[in-house]
């Protein structure tokens, strides 16, 4: 005891280094078992919500993209056609030209975002593969179709509508 009556201070609160048991310190938390190859159930589980919410992101942006691409295709539709009927058409006047123009780029644009939408759908597909395969493990069979099903589609399609299909940029190879 000290002159105060408290008891001495001790360990790392007198600037001393820590004494062993002082204070009293908890046993750590024994690790967990061992994932098995595919991981746990609850794992599978887990990681089949995490890649079903990446899923939707993604089709969420399909849908936004293909709201996007019509609506500028109708606006440079809207602006070609005023354009070109603004004093009549006629190939000594500019007005024919830059509809046209218009026209051809509003074309591009819209090929570059049908192949923005197949580089989501190929990543779909992934996820799909993903999901199916942890799925069938968990649940004997797999979840999700839509994707895989709608390739298979575009493969079984005509030549003709197939070689269309890649000019606008809706159909791989």
């Amino acid at each position: 005891m000290t002159m105060s009556g408290n008891p001495p201070v001790t360990g790392p609160a007198a600037g001393n280094p820590p004494v062993a048991g002082y204070p009293p310190v908890a046993a750590p938390p024994p690790p967990p078992p061992p994932p098995t190859a595919a991981g746990t159930a609850e794992q599978q589980t887990a990681i089949i919500g995490l890649l079903m919410r990446e899923y939707d992101a993604l089709r969420s942006e399909i849908t936004q993209r293909i709201g996007a691409r019509t609506q500028i295709a109708g606006f440079a539709g809207v602006i070609s056609a005023v354009v070109a009927g603004n004093g009549g058409l006629t190939f000594n006047r500019p007005n024919l030209y830059i509809a046209l123009v218009i026209v051809a780029f509003s074309l591009v644009w819209w090929r570059d975002s049908n192949q923005g939408i197949l580089r989501l759908g190929r990543h779909l597909r992934m996820i799909e593969e993903q999901v199916n395969t942890l799925s069938t493990q968990l649940y004997g069979r797999p979840a999700l179709s839509w994707e895989d099903r709608r390739q298979a589609e575009r493969r079984a399609e005509r030549t003709v509508w197939r070689l269309i299909g890649r000019m606008g940029g809706w159909n791989p190879r």
